[in-house]
This record gives C-alpha cells, sequence and structure tokens, in this order.
C-alpha cells in the first residue's frame, strides 16, 4: 500500500526541482517528489507524521542512482558562512510560506498555500491589492508583486490562470519572461533568446513550471513546453504580473539556489 502511495507521490509531482542534467523523466518525478515530502515533513507537528513522510522519503532515495566521480560518491560542497547563518529558525521566522533549507546544496524552497493574508509578507506588493479566495491568489490588470527571495537557479512550479493570453505573465529582475500571443506561450530572455509553444487561452487553472537555469530557461504549461539555451547567471527576484486583464496563481512552489550575497544580507538583518 505504501509502495502505491509513493507511486502517486511522483506521478502527481510536477516541479522540476534540483533535478541534474543527466536525470532521466522518472529520476526527476523521484527528486522532486522527496523534495516536496521533505517541505512538507518540516512542516509537521506530530512525530508519527514525521516518521511517516521520513519513511517515504527513505523509499523513495532508495530508487535514486548514486551520484559517482572517478569511482567515489560526489559530495556537496556547502557555503559555510550561509549554514551558519540559515538556522531552521531563521528561516521560520523570515518567511510565511512553509520554507525548507538544504545547507548541502544552498538551496531554499517556499511553498505558498494562499490560505493566509500572511503568506503576501514574502511579496513586495507596489501598491497592488492581490486577493485570496479559497487558495487562490489573484492579481487585477497591470498589478504585480514581486518575491523578496534572490535566486541563482529557480524551479517556479504551481497553477496559473491568464484572462487574457497577449502580454507578458511572469518576470523576473533579470529580464526573463514567460509571455503570450494570440496562439503562443514563450520564454524569452531581453538580448538573449526566445523560444514559443502554440497553446490556447488559459481560462482555467493549470499547472506550470517555470526552470531557470544557468544555461537554459524553460516553460511547461499544462502538456505544452518550449526552452532557451542562453546564460543566466542569477535567475533574479520573481514577478508575479496581472497582464492585461488579470491574473490567478494556486499552490505555488519557490525552489532553488540562493543569490549567496543577497542571501548574507538578508539573514544578517
Amino acid at each position: 500500500m505504501r509502495q502505491n502511495v509513493i507511486l502517486h507521490l511522483v506521478i502527481a509531482c510536477a516541479f522540476g526541482v534540483g533535478a541534474s542534467a543527466d536525470d532521466t523523466p522518472g529520476i526527476e518525478a523521484i527528486r522532486e517528489a522527496i523534495t516536496l515530502l521533505e517541505a512538507r515533513k518540516a512542516q509537521a507537528e506530530k512525530k508519527e507524521d514525521q516518521d511517516q513522510i521520513a519513511r517515504a522519503i527513505a523509499d523513495l532515495e532508495k530508487l535514486l542512482p548514486k551520484a559517482k566521480k572517478d569511482g567515489n560518491v560526489v559530495e556537496a560542497n556547502p557555503d559555510a558562512e550561509l549554514a551558519k547563518l540559515i538556522t531552521p529558525a531563521a528561516v521560520k521566522k523570515k518567511f510565511a510560506g512553509k520554507p525548507l533549507f538544504n545547507p548541502k546544496t544552498n538551496e531554499l524552497t517556499l511553498v505558498y498555500d494562499f490560505l493566509s493574508k500572511d503568506e503576501l509578507k514574502d511579496f513586495e506588493l507596489n501598491g497592488s491589492k492581490p486577493s485570496l479566495l479559497k487558495g487562490v491568489m489573484s492579481l487585477q490588470a497591470a498589478e504585480s508583486i514581486r518575491h523578496v527571495v534572490k535566486f541563482k537557479t529557480l524551479s517556479l512550479a504551481g497553477q496559473i490562470q491568464i484572462n487574457k493570453l497577449p502580454g507578458r505573465h511572469l518576470k523576473t529582475s533579470e529580464n526573463i519572461w514567460i509571455g503570450g500571443t494570440q496562439t503562443e506561450v514563450y520564454v524569452m530572455k531581453d538580448g538573449g533568446g526566445y523560444a514559443s509553444v502554440p497553446f490556447p487561452a488559459m481560462r482555467a487553472l493549470t499547472p506550470f513550471e517555470f526552470k531557470i537555469l544557468e544555461n537554459r530557461q524553460s516553460i511547461r504549461i499544462g502538456d505544452s513546453r518550449t526552452a532557451i539555451a542562453t546564460k543566466t547567471p542569477v535567475a533574479g527576484h520573481v514577478e508575479l504580473l496581472g497582464s492585461e486583464a488579470g491574473a490567478s496563481y494556486r499552490k505555488i512552489v519557490f525552489q532553488g539556489e540562493l543569490d549567496a550575497e543577497w542571501a548574507r544580507e538578508f539573514f544578517k538583518k
């Protein structure tokens, strides 16, 4: 029975988190499921729930290949200074979203259920007035909110509804954009590339995944996906946009390696 639950978790997990370039889609899905389970374990209050989640994580980890180099397991190279600054208590204090920090990789995961306005404390509202209703956060046309974290690499995933496809819908402070025309969704970096894929208007909440890696950016919306190859040393801060006619978001997960300089300054405050 527990193996069936794990299988369903892997299939249901649609977030691109911490995957190696050499991972198969199956291994990538397992890594994604482990990351989200770790986040849930960190939030569980009862020991029995923590133990149950830990057992599921252990079972999934058995399915992962061991990373090797010259016959030896490759060890992570953590930033010792950041590891001292970013303690579980500091992370819990700093963020309103459900947090998980991995000191081995300097990766932060933040989960937003949008069930409380407190979660909006992790965003700069810039005069916008986002509304929350049954776990859905909505922005009016031309509104935008900017996430406080500056990421080096990023996977942003969840569900999105765009009332009018033409325009720009997501962006980062490093000029990476997700936008649309009447018939396509595109990912682009100003001055650095462009790619698009056919897609109809999203008038219902639709699963999406936006990845920014050092040499590649990609977007998946529903079953449609596209990517560009362009150098991006820093992903930056994410901005969620209301576009031209409003947009809605549900169950958003931010995950990625922190920009070290930003993190030192942020956690010293």
